[in-house]
């Protein structure tokens, strides 16, 4: 339902460089869907920054979206406990636009 991706940084209350965000929102939802976005995005953070508040700290803000619906959501940031890496040979692959299924990514 939403195939598309978008995550920012949400910190103390601001969002950072929500115009970079949207520019690639509008752009992957051309390439990927042959649309044009039905949606203000710009709308969306308000609608987000007032529900959610002026939350002290660092957030993760997800949007997942399509042409024309979407869903949000605020996710405390935490900075991973990395022990190990593996590095993993997959050319089937495709990552130039930030898709929702990420199942292949999170091996």
């Amino acid at each position: 339902m939403y195939p598309l991706l978008e995550t920012i940084r949400f910190e103390n209350g601001v969002f950072s460089h929500p115009e970079y965000h949207f520019r690639r929102m509008n752009q992957s939802v051309y390439d990927c869907l042959d649309k044009s976005l039905q949606f203000d995005p710009e709308q969306v953070l308000l609608e987000a920054q007032e529900t959610f508040g002026e939350k002290k700290g660092l957030f993760k803000f997800r949007l997942f979206y399509g042409a024309e619906q979407y869903r949000w959501e605020f996710i405390p940031y935490q900075l991973p406990d990395i022990k190990t890496l593996k590095l993993i040979a997959d050319n089937q692959i495709e990552y130039s636009h930030k898709f929702s299924d990420r199942t292949k990514l999170d091996l």
